[in-house]
């Protein structure tokens, strides 16, 4: 999943890679992470959005692909209802702090 952020990941798929059925790798994929491949992969795309957000000058639409997302309508808002602030807001808030300050910062969701 880590490797492939960008592209159209669906549990079939990662089942399939895995020699698995879909329903039985969905089960033993939520037993091990705690969550299912859906949600699994929208927080490492987060956490990649977030990660590229600080340590790069690209551009939100431009970090929106990156990560997987069609949309940068859909990725602002999702990224707003996680964090609370608009991507420009994170970058511009988080940028100059420490990575504790940044952490400490982050609303209890983000973390």
């Amino acid at each position: 999943m880590q490797d492939n952020l960008a592209e159209p990941i669906t549990a079939d798929e990662i089942a399939r890679t895995a020699l698995f059925s879909k329903y039985h790798f969905t089960r033993v994929f939520q037993r091990v992470t705690g969550d299912s491949p859906g949600r699994y992969l929208t927080e490492l795309r987060f956490e990649r959005a977030r990660e590229l957000l600080l340590s790069t000058d690209l551009k939100v639409v431009d970090i929106s692909y990156e990560v997987g997302f069609a949309s940068v309508g859909t990725f602002s808002t999702r990224f707003r209802e996680r964090t609370g602030v608009s991507p420009s807001a994170f970058r511009q808030h988080f940028r100059t702090a420490t990575p504790r300050t940044v952490y400490e910062r982050l609303p209890a969701r983000c973390k």
